[in-house]
């Protein structure tokens, strides 16, 4: 009995967890593959008993039966429910001790009231997972429902007809910093870079800010052509719904303009981090419909036990790519699908990288020693490194995307470009609107903590003969760079009454939403929602 309620609270407090980000095959395949491999441990355990008890000529008594499935169910619930475990606790040795702590409790327990009391703990958990999946559910649909796009504007989008055709290649550039940016924080010049996309018929907004400081946020607002507010956001980065919309298994309005008139949508992604692990039939192709990323429990993505999951539960291994590997792929995916008759949208990640959120992610923080939490309270302090540094992975990334436009307008001169920042790289990470001090007497102004979050890059090939009101924006954000594709496209002055605020939005603590730009200025004060 407690092996089985054991395994029922690890399934609904996953499934609580998931069930919104993940097809349901996933996580029942997740769950199959999670117990052939405690099945293998448990059955090594047995045989290891038999081997010390065979000469009582029994497999295993009452008792130590009763030690070796509260030890197995154990190691399942701290199995699936690690993450929660780490996000909660980020001290390993913490952990290490909550594990033995825990376990040895389980075991008294066991030993002395022989599963009783822990069959009700267990079920008192399990009604409680039971609550939280229900308020969780409840919640997210309230908070679905309040950033659906209205009628009105899907019934503006269901009758937009383009006049033109050309392939269109979304570049979504990660942490990718735009020029004004890069001079205010960096003291970096990136004139020669912007300068190279001008000769190639690219118009560069230099006062540029993305709407939202996540990428999956970011992306979702570019997607929606609309504002969300962070709705539904959760984790550290993570947001409920986002990829069901982006893969288009919610409503995408660019995704279902795009289709409408013609076109095949290509995901051309390194990895299926920004994707929902179930593919809608709106894509017509992928690199990565087996991806680590894609996941329910977090120990499947990485390694050895990704590929043997993979493999399992669909047949064949994880799709992931060196970046070199990655490039080349999706170069040759570009000059395959450049030849066909009918055009394509193609979608595109790559860019440079934000601060470390965490130690491991940087060999000069772990130096120091730091464990999560004291990174976190004061990262800024730990971050005078990242000036240099970042600006050696800006430098590869502006000329990784450099030779990717190349490319693309060697195979196709006729093509749309969209160079597109996500958010900023966070050199003043962890400084708030309340607490921007540095140093003694030293703060940061407002308006640079500002451009270091949002201060993204926006460079656009228009198509050829584009309305000239479009090359001569002096206020565009992320949010609105479909909807000006597609009037150029189709000429429909409608889609123009549809245009939403280019207006950013920051998510302070306690889930407080702040405007912070509007009409391309930072405001002087964060004005709360």
């Amino acid at each position: 009995m407690f092996f089985l309620l054991a395994i029922t609270y690890s399934i609904i407090s996953v499934f609580q967890i998931n069930y919104n980000m993940f097809a349901l095959v996933d996580i029942l395949g997740a769950f199959v593959f999670t117990f052939l491999i405690f099945g293998v441990v448990g059955g090594m355990i047995i045989a290891v008993a038999y081997r010390l008890t065979w000469k009582s000529q029994r497999i295993l008594d009452s008792r130590k039966m009763d030690f070796f499935i509260a030890t197995l169910s154990v190691m399942i619930i701290f199995y699936l429910l690690r993450v929660n475990v780490v996000y909660s606790m980020p001290n390993v040795l913490f952990q290490v001790i909550m594990y033995f702590v825990v376990t040895a409790l389980t075991l008294s327990l066991v030993y002395f009231v022989n599963f009783k009391l822990l069959n009700i703990v267990l079920l008192a958990m399990i009604g409680s997972a039971f609550f939280q999946l229900g308020t969780r559910a409840y919640t997210l649909g309230k908070e679905f429902d309040s950033v659906k796009i209205s009628l009105a504007k899907i019934d503006t989008y269901n009758k937009v007809k383009f006049k033109a055709w050309p392939n269109v290649y979304f570049i979504l550039l990660e942490s990718f910093h735009s020029g004004r940016a890069m001079k205010l924080i960096y003291d970096y010049n990136n004139a020669a870079f912007e300068s190279g996309l001008k000769s190639k018929d690219f118009v560069v907004y230099d006062n540029t800010y993305s709407n939202y400081n996540m990428t999956l946020t970011s992306l979702l607002g570019t997607y929606l052509m609309d504002h969300h507010y962070y709705k539904a956001v959760t984790g550290l980065a993570d947001h409920a719904f986002a990829r069901k919309i982006i893969t288009g298994n919610d409503y995408n309005p660019v995704l279902t303009i795009f289709k409408k008139n013609g076109y095949a949508i290509q995901y051309l992604l390194k990895d299926g981090d920004l994707v929902h692990s179930k593919i809608n039939d709106l894509i017509d192709y992928t690199f990565t419909e087996n991806n680590c990323a894609t996941t329910p429990v977090i120990l499947f993505k990485k390694g050895l036990l990704c590929k043997a999951y993979f493999l399992i539960t669909a047949g064949s291994t994880q799709s992931t790519f060196k970046n070199s590997e990655y490039i080349e792929k999706v170069k040759r995916k570009i000059k395959e699908s450049s030849q066909e008759k009918n055009s394509h949208l193609n979608f595109i990640k790559i860019g440079a990288l934000h601060s470390p959120n965490r130690v491991k992610q940087a060999p000069q923080l772990q130096k120091l020693g730091l464990i999560d939490k004291e990174y976190w309270a004061h990262a800024w302090k730990y971050l005078d490194y990242w000036i240099d540094e970042y600006k050696g992975i800006y430098k590869r990334a502006s000329d990784e995307a450099s030779d990717l436009v190349d490319y693309i307008l060697k195979v196709d001169s006729d093509a749309v470009i969209i160079l597109m920042g996500d958010h900023g790289a966070y050199r003043y990470r962890g400084l708030t609107p309340e607490n921007r001090s540095i140093g003694p007497d030293k703060e940061i102004p407002l308006s640079t903590l500002t451009v270091d979050f949002f201060g993204a890059f926006l460079a656009i090939r228009w198509p050829k003969g584009a309305r000239s009101f479009t090359q001569d924006l002096k206020v565009i954000s992320n949010v609105n760079v479909f909807r000006y594709l597609f009037y150029n496209l189709s000429g429909d002055e409608d889609l123009l009454k549809t245009k939403v605020e280019d207006k950013t939005y920051y998510r302070g603590s306690g889930n407080q939403v702040f405007e912070v730009v509007r009409d391309g200025s930072p405001l002087t004060q964060w004005k709360p929602l």
